[in-house]
């Protein structure tokens, strides 16, 4: 590795350090239960399949892709779903109100059926979302 990599490149996480970062990050964040059963599997699954330090570039793009989308579709059912719409808080309503509001996630390619959901439904998809999205915002280095 050159100098200027050392000193300028992004530093990339071993998979187990990452991994034990987005585990206990989600827990702190307060994201409830029901979306860190369905995901820290999934990220398990996804560090044992990847080789040494490819899990971090791999998940740096899939939190801001289609397939981040394409996986809060297949991984939750509309029941998941209307859970956590149930189960509102002061967290649940600020993804609801300003981060949707915020984001252009209307813009992202998500699974068309999305569309037909019932608006409770689909607020609960994309809060889901965003959470992911913010857990591993927050598990990255930089």
């Amino acid at each position: 590795m050159s100098l200027f990599q050392k000193l300028f490149g992004k530093r990339k996480l071993e998979n187990d350090e990452l991994l034990e970062k987005l585990l206990s990050r989600g827990r702190e964040l307060g994201i409830p239960e029901r979306i860190l059963r369905k995901t820290n599997p999934y990220f398990k699954e996804k560090a044992g399949e990847l080789g040494p330090r490819e899990f971090h570039p791999w998940i740096d793009e899939w939190y801001y892709s289609p397939q981040l989308l394409e996986f809060v579709y297949s991984h939750f059912s509309l029941e998941d779903l209307s859970q956590l719409a149930e189960q509102r808080d002061d967290k649940y309503d600020y993804y609801a109100n300003d981060a949707i509001s915020e984001t252009l996630i209307d813009e992202e390619k998500y699974p068309i059926p999305v569309d037909q959901f019932e608006d409770e439904y689909r607020t609960a998809y994309f809060v889901t979302a965003l959470m992911i999205r913010d857990i591993v915002a927050n598990s990255l280095p930089y």
